[in-house]
Order: C-alpha cells, then sequence, then structure tokens
C-alpha cells in the first residue's frame, strides 16, 4: 500500500512518529493496493475543511474524508494545535477527559489509527458502532505497544464533541458533509432535478445523454462521494427516484380528464394520483442504490465469514447495475406489473438497440448501467483498469449481428392488413347518449372506404365496438375477417378482449386480456375506487386467420418481455403480435410516444413484426427489427394498409426474461463475493 505524507505545519518535523507505517496498521482491510493521504496541519486549515464541508466554524483533531475506493481509500487530516491541547488537558485534568494518552505521540497514533478506520467504514453514530469502532482501536493500539487510551469515564459530551470524544458524536464521521440548512434545500432540489432529467432520454425527446448524466451524477454524489452522510443512502435516492417517476408517469394522471363524466367522478384523486406516483417511484427507483450501499456497508460486517464481499471500483459498479437490473425484472411481476421504460430504450433508435435481440431489454439495461457507474468510479479512482469495464458495450454492439438474420414470413405469404384509426373524441366514444351505431357505421366506413378485395384482415382498435358482447352476437359483416376490441362478457364476467369473426361477421375466437392496468381495470387490494372492475382472462394464446398466426396484446400487454408468447407457440411460431390499444385516454402526452417504445422493444426482443391498432393513435407496422415502416399519428382518423413484415427466432425468444436474469446472476457473483482461502494452521490469525 502508499501512504503520502504532507507536512503543512513545520512543528510536525519535531514529532517523531513513522506515519505510514501506523496508517499500515490501522487497515483491517486486506487490499495491498489501497493508496491513503495523510496531512499534518494546523487548526487554522483544518478549521477551514470543516467549515467547507461539514457546516461547522471551528477546529477539531482529526478528519477524514471517504471515497469508499479499494484503491484511494481517503485523506486524513490532523492538527497540531488541538492535539496537544487535548493532550495537555488529560494531563493536568485526567478526570475531566475520556482519553488518557502516554504521551503526545501516542496520542496521535491514535488519532491517526481513529482516521484511518473511518476511512475504511467505521463509525460512532449510535452505541453498536461507537462500541465496535472503540474496540478495533484497543486492538490495533495494543499490537503497536500501546495501552488502552479509553477510561471508559460515563462523561456527558455534546453532540458535536471532537472525534473521538464519546459515543454519539457523530462529529467527525469521515464524511465530507455539506453545511447546515441551505445545504440539505440544495440537495434535496438537486436530486430532484436529476431525476426529472433522467426521463428526458425516452420518448419523445430522445435526449439520452442527459439521462446518462443523471443517472451517474446521482450515482457518484450517493455511493462515491456522498454530499451529507447518512441522508445521501436514505433521502436523496428517495427524492431522485420521486423525481425520475413524476416526469416518466405522471402523463397517466391524464386520462381522468380525457372524459367529463370520468373527471366529474374522479377529479379528486389527481393529488393522491401524483403522490401515489411520486412515493412508489421514489422506493421502486432507490432500491439499487439502498442496494448498493447496503453491499458496500456490510462488508466489515463480514469480515470473519467464510464468504469474502469484495472491494472495488469493480465490484460497486456491479453491485449497482445488478441491484438495477434486479428492480427492473421485479416490475414485471409487482401487482399485474409494471416494466414501463426499461433503460435499454434510450438506445431503441441506435444499432446497439439491436443487441435486445439477444440479450433483450434487461440485459441492455444492466450493461447500460454498469457502463454509467463504471465512468463514475473512473472519475473518482482515475485509474485506468476501469476502461475495461468498456468491453461490455463492444460485446453489446457485436450481440446485433443476431437482427442481421434473414427475416421472411414462415409460411411464405404475407398477410395483408388495413389499420383502423378511429380518434374518436373520447366523450363521443363514451357517452350514452351519442348513438352508437353512428360509431359503427363510420368504422365500417373506414373499413371499406378504398375497396376490400385485397385485404386479408381488418383491424379495429381496443374496444372499438361499442357494446358489450358474448359469444352470440355478430359482428359487422365487412366480407374479409375483422378483429376488434369489445366489452366481452362470459358467466356473468367482463372482460377486456379482442374478437376475431370471419368474413360474415361470426365470432370465431376471443382473446381476454390477462395483464390488467391497476387502478383502472382492476383496484389492487381493493383499496381505492376503479373505473372499472374487470376479469382476468387466462393467459396467452395464438389466434390464427387465413395461412397466418398472430399473438394478441391489448394495450400495455405490448410491454412485457416474457409473456405474451403461450408455450405452444414453439410448436407453431406466429408471424406477428397484433396490439390493439386506446392511447386516446392519455392525449397529446408522452405516453402514447413511449407506448410505442415500448412495441418497437417487443418486436426487436421477439424477432416478431407487430401491427397496432390504437383507437386515437399512434397506429403502426412495426418491422421484426423495431423499425416503423407505417403511422397513424396522434389524432389523425384514417387508416392504411400495409403487408405484414417477416418474422425471425432470435436468440432472446429462446433463453427468455428469467433465464437472461439467472445468467446475469449467474455472471456478476464471482465479481460481488468470493470463497476465502483456507488459513495454514499454525499461522497468524490476521487482524479483522
Amino acid at each position: 500500500m502508499s501512504v503520502i505524507i504532507n507536512i503543512n505545519d513545520a512543528r510536525w518535523n519535531d514529532i517523531k512518529l513513522d506515519y505510514s507505517a501506523i496508517v499500515k496498521k490501522a487497515l483491517v482491510i486486506r487490499n495491498t493496493g489501497v493508496e491513503v493521504s495523510v496531512t499534518l496541519t494546523n487548526d487554522a486549515e483544518i478549521r477551514a475543511l470543516n467549515k467547507q464541508y461539514r457546516g461547522m466554524d471551528k477546529a477539531t483533531n482529526v478528519l477524514s474524508f471517504e471515497t469508499g475506493d479499494s484503491e484511494l481509500l481517503g485523506d486524513i487530516f490532523l492538527s497540531y494545535d488541538t492535539i496537544m491541547k487535548e493532550f495537555e488537558q488529560a494531563q493536568k485534568n485526567p478526570s475531566s477527559f475520556i482519553l488518557h494518552p502516554s504521551s503526545f505521540q501516542n496520542h496521535v497514533a491514535h488519532l491517526l489509527v481513529h482516521g484511518a478506520l473511518h476511512l475504511q467504514g467505521y463509525d460512532h453514530l449510535n452505541e453498536t458502532d461507537a462500541e465496535k469502532m472503540e474496540s478495533t482501536e484497543i486492538k490495533i493500539l495494543k499490537k503497536m505497544g500501546i495501552a488502552n487510551p479509553y477510561t471508559h469515564v460515563q462523561v456527558p459530551f455534546a453532540g458535536d464533541a471532537k472525534c473521538p470524544g464519546g459515543h454519539f458524536s457523530g462529529s467527525d464521521s469521515g464524511v465530507p458533509r455539506s453545511g447546515g440548512v441551505v445545504g440539505q434545500v440544495r440537495n434535496i432540489i438537486l436530486f430532484i432535478l436529476l431525476g426529472c432529467a433522467a426521463s428526458f432520454g425516452f420518448a419523445p425527446y430522445y435526449f439520452w445523454p442527459l439521462t446518462l448524466l443523471s443517472i451517474g451524477l446521482a450515482y457518484y454524489f450517493i455511493l462515491v462521494r456522498p454530499l451529507l452522510y447518512p441522508l445521501s443512502f436514505i433521502l436523496y435516492p428517495f427524492l431522485w427516484g420521486a423525481g425520475y417517476g413524476l416526469m416518466s408517469f405522471s402523463w397517466a394522471l391524464s386520462s381522468i380528464s380525457a372524459n367529463d363524466e370520468l373527471f366529474r367522478q374522479f377529479w379528486w384523486f389527481y393529488p393522491f394520483g401524483f403522490l401515489f406516483i411520486g412515493i412508489g417511484s421514489g422506493l421502486v427507483f432507490a432500491l439499487p442504490f439502498w442496494m448498493t450501499g447496503y453491499y458496500i456497508k456490510t462488508r466489515e460486517a463480514h469480515i470473519n465469514s467464510k464468504f469474502l464481499i469484495l472491494n472495488s471500483q469493480f465490484a460497486n459498479a456491479t453491485a449497482f447495475a445488478l441491484s438495477w437490473t434486479f428492480v427492473l425484472w421485479l416490475r414485471e411481476w409487482f401487482l399485474t406489473g409494471f416494466p414501463w421504460n426499461p433503460l435499454a430504450n434510450i438506445w431503441i433508435n441506435f444499432p446497439i438497440g439491436q443487441s435486445m435481440s439477444v440479450i433483450g431489454a434487461l440485459g441492455l439495461t444492466f450493461i447500460t448501467v454498469l457502463a454509467i457507474a463504471s465512468a463514475a468510479e473512473f472519475i473518482k479512482s482515475r485509474s485506468k483498469k476501469i476502461l475495461l469495464l468498456a468491453l461490455p458495450l463492444v460485446l453489446s454492439k457485436l450481440l446485433t449481428l443476431n437482427s442481421e438474420l434473414l427475416t421472411s414470413n414462415s409460411n411464405g405469404k404475407a398477410i395483408r392488413v388495413r389499420v383502423i384509426q378511429p380518434a374518436f373524441d373520447m366523450n363521443m366514444k363514451v357517452n350514452n347518449s351519442y348513438v352508437r351505431g353512428e360509431i359503427i357505421n363510420k368504422l365500417i366506413q373506414l373499413s371499406t372506404a378504398d375497396g376490400i378485395e385485397n385485404i386479408d384482415l381488418v383491424i379495429w382498435p381496443e374496444t372499438a365496438f361499442p357494446y358489450a358482447i358474448n359469444s352470440t352476437v355478430r359482428m359487422p359483416a365487412l366480407g374479409v375477417p375483422l378483429v376488434t376490441g369489445s366489452t366481452y362478457i362470459e358467466n356473468r364476467r367482463v372482460y377486456n378482449a379482442m374478437v376475431l369473426a370471419d368474413k360474415d361477421g361470426h365470432i370465431v375466437d376471443v382473446f381476454k386480456k390477462f395483464h390488467l392496468v391497476p387502478f383502472g381495470e382492476f383496484s389492487p387490494f381493493n383499496i381505492l375506487p376503479t373505473p372499472a372492475n374487470l376479469a382476468r382472462g387466462p393467459g396467452p394464446k395464438t389466434m390464427t386467420v387465413g395461412d397466418a398466426t398472430f399473438v394478441p396484446a391489448i394495450c400495455y400487454e405490448i410491454i412485457f418481455s416474457d409473456s405474451l408468447l403461450p408455450p405452444t407457440s414453439y410448436l407453431l411460431p406466429p408471424n406477428f403480435i397484433l396490439n390493439i390499444t386506446n392511447d386516446a385516454w392519455f392525449g397529446t402526452s408522452s405516453g402514447p410516444h413511449q407506448h410505442l417504445d415500448m412495441a418497437r422493444r417487443q418486436a426487436i426482443e421477439t424477432g416478431l413484426p407487430v401491427v397496432r391498432a390504437n383507437y386515437g393513435g399512434i397506429s403502426a407496422v412495426i418491422d421484426s427489427r423495431g423499425q416503423v415502416l407505417y403511422r397513424l399519428d396522434l389524432g389523425v382518423r384514417g387508416a392504411f394498409d400495409a403487408n405484414v413484415p417477416g418474422a425471425h427466432m432470435t436468440i432472446y425468444r429462446r433463453i427468455g426474461l428469467n433465464g437472461i436474469m439467472l445468467m446475469i446472476i449467474i455472471i456478476c457473483t464471482p465479481f460481488l463475493i468470493r470463497r476465502r482461502k483456507k488459513r495454514i494452521e499454525g499461522s497468524e490469525t490476521p487482524a479483522y
């Protein structure tokens, strides 16, 4: 290890101590490559540092600035003036001082050991931590031939006592602090704004550098060089996540005002909705920071276990990327799931996004977060080794070669579809005073306006058919098969359904939505009223029209990575995914644009083209590489005809979401934790 000694006050030249040896003996972690800086100074300099970083305009004996880095542990500052005053006070009036140093040199050695322990994560913010730190100091000093300096006299100390200065002082915890209320308010605003900025990497903005910068700065200021301890590990990640969630998901609340009747019933939900989104997002997106912070903090707690929790920039960055990816995986399943906007989606318009055909959005998200955290660690340590973490990005680019596979329709005949986008006002659609028969007439006109001879399938969007139906109802006879969304009743249960009718209007197949929207289509735990109380369908399936087989998906079912394809899809591979939805509820917000990108991601992952019929836009045909070939924008009433592009089998479709998650965990584990080597019997037991 390397210890750099800086003497900023000449009086230290008269103190004959091997400062470097003391620091080395104070290292309880086993890493020979670390570097520590020790600055021997005076009250004037240490007071300035104390005021700048901790908001305390006074001198102290020792300040430790912990980096949390395995190579550059941090800086220790010792003040000659304060240490000498303490020593003289202890000699003159021992009963008034908790420390009983036998010499000035021993007092300096003790404080240097104390500062070095701070750099390794030790602290005295509570009784348990203080006792652990104190006992460790005593053992280290004993090996140096220095007697126990603590008398354990119960002396009441103020909350800003010097360090070491009794339990619960918490004065010199070893972490740079932002001063006062102004500094805390500044940091609170900073993290909220950083979280908001992270949302601009997604549609419709695509300003991805801002997303990368936001996550990188949050990682740096929370886990690398904390702005304030302990709030940096609790409050700041929550504030960042709340800002990110509010900017990313508040568009969902615009559905309340999409219809006058709905607004009259649920206007009061606006403030609760914002509160729910803010708190929920804060908790979810803070989890990766909290999990990584816990990983870092538990290194010393497991020092005597048979497993070694690794301490390095590589381990920290890997822990953060794994935590982020694990939380994204959890979002697939919690309640009905809401894995909206995986970080991988910021690459949807770039070649690197094609790597999702191999590793999925989960894998590309892991690589992206790993690169962000690695950059923050590199800035901190200035170690060129961290540049090796760029290799996963290179690998993800190589994985895009899978998307270059020849795409072709497995049946040799492309199916031609006509996609209808009614774009009726939501008041017209929902209000019963409007003649529902007129809505059907307009849909038929849009479907048949340019002739129907060369069309294999007409597609109406989610709930386009304005009646609740059952299997006995006849749909409009268009002369070609029709797919439409409708409310479907079966066994006294109400479903959001996709109905397939033949050319004569007879219903031949029904798909019932099984991923329901929380608070919109059902009320989780029945804790809040909801506009609908729908039954859940049995699960994924395939439907067949002519020579083509497609996978149905209603509304946001398209966003789930690994739940659309039924097990039987390997026996009869589908030709495309058919997604009907109604984003008119969300007006011109960012929601419909992001929903389209979720469908594009699904196409890349599965190698299946996606046909979307959206009530108010954006309707589209997307090829198996995620490229939009045809589209009708928001609010545009109309129709378009398109040949469904060819499909191909992707590696990701074979591995699946859970397989990718398992692979990531297996790959990461050796970089996070290792089994300790057995100690040679009879050898000296190393200090913990």
